[in-house]
């Protein structure tokens, strides 16, 4: 009976050890920096890819899920020309021939890995999912803007903040008992940028107006949001901290 007891408890202390400490090698905290590649769009086939810097902080809270904060810095300079347009006559109304853009990112995340024999987090395939706020500029070299009073050229500035939701699936190598090497692909949809976007399209002809002006440089902020968010393509490395 009293061995019985002493195995009992044994198998009790393992347990609650095992409860308190989940993770690979009991480590919980891992850090890591993620390099990514997006599609250009816009310009494709001509200009490089958008490329965007990530900082990733996650911990394990039990066998299947990870929560964490990722910080994304993207910028670039880039050519481009709004073609011919005209809010009221269909003449030639504003052309931009340049812009910088630059966007701040922090998100949000919960990583759901693959129930698999002989894997726990955060080794192994995974889910994630997460919600961002976007903080973004554009930097807009105008060279004709028939509807503003300064002279031209000119520089426009556009800011704006939206919140994107994203989903995406990877997977984890771990090296040496705490090196990390991830591959990830993810897909984000910032909402508010696209309801922008569409609120700021181009009236046809017959439906121009006086009160009907669309605001060329918020729809284009508003296209460089969800374009450079939308896919990314990441390779990460980093460490189990503890």
């Amino acid at each position: 009976m009293r061995r019985t007891l002493y195995i009992c408890m044994i198998m009790l202390a393992t347990m609650a050890a095992e409860a308190r400490t989940p993770g690979y090698m009991g480590l919980r905290w891992m850090v890591q920096y993620q390099g990514g590649f997006s599609p250009q769009w816009e310009d494709f086939g001509k200009t490089m890819p958008y490329y965007n810097h990530n900082l990733q902080i996650g911990y394990v809270v039990n066998r299947k899920i990870e929560v964490g904060l990722q910080y994304t810095y993207m910028r670039y300079n880039n050519f481009y020309y709004s073609g011919p347009e005209s809010y009221t006559d269909g003449g030639t109304g504003i052309n931009i021939d340049n812009r910088l853009f630059t966007g701040y990112n922090v998100m949000a995340y919960i990583k759901l890995y693959r129930h698999a024999k002989g894997m726990i987090a955060p080794v192994g395939r995974y889910l994630i999912i997460g919600m961002t706020y976007q903080y973004s500029t554009d930097k807009f070299h105008v060279i004709e803007d028939k509807y503003s009073p300064a002279s031209l050229p000119a520089i426009t500035n556009v800011r704006s903040h939206d919140i994107s939701i994203g989903i995406g699936v990877g997977k984890n190598y771990i090296f040496a008992r705490r090196i990390l090497l991830s591959l990830e692909a993810d897909f984000n949809m910032p909402l508010s940028s696209a309801v922008r976007a569409g609120q700021n399209r181009y009236p046809y002809p017959a439906e121009n107006s006086i009160t009907s002006k669309p605001n060329l440089y918020k729809r284009a902020n508003a296209l460089d949001v969800m374009l450079t968010n939308l896919i990314s393509i990441r390779i990460g490395f980093g460490v189990l901290a503890f």
